[in-house]
């Protein structure tokens, strides 16, 4: 009898020892999931994360390139308004100029006709000159 119960002690040493082993195994392999998981979560964020700051990183060479084209369209904005108001100066000047020119002509042709009508006046008409 002592046999026995010896026996049956020793197997529901040897059970409650292997289940404690497959006890130990689970909560190893169970563990190693949640690793895993906890590994992979963190790559994904990472990885979020990462696109976030190319989203970021995107969004603010655009910012720039929009602020670089608005500049240059600003920049040639001003050339054109430049360009029209060297173009009104240049037309202003060109125009003073053939007004010069006309009087210029006419006092030219004025000063002809008195010269030759000068010349044609008696001298009676004309301021006696006095001795040297």
């Amino acid at each position: 009898l002592m046999r026995e119960e010896h026996a049956y002690e020793m197997r529901a040493l040897q059970e409650k020892s292997q289940s404690a082993v497959l006890e130990s195994q689970l909560a190893r392999a169970k563990l190693k999931v949640l690793e895993e998981r906890v590994h992979g979560m963190a790559e994904k964020e990472v990885d979020l994360e990462r696109r976030e700051l190319e989203i970021i990183r995107g969004k603010q060479f655009l910012e720039e390139s929009d602020w670089v084209y608005k500049k240059q369209l600003q920049v040639q904005s001003q050339r054109l308004d430049i360009e029209k108001k060297a173009r009104r100066v240049a037309e202003h000047c060109r125009q003073a100029a053939e007004t010069a020119l006309l009087q210029l002509q006419a006092q030219h042709t004025s000063s002809s006709i008195i010269s030759g009508a000068a010349a044609q006046v008696p001298e009676i008409f004309m301021p006696a000159k006095m001795p040297s």
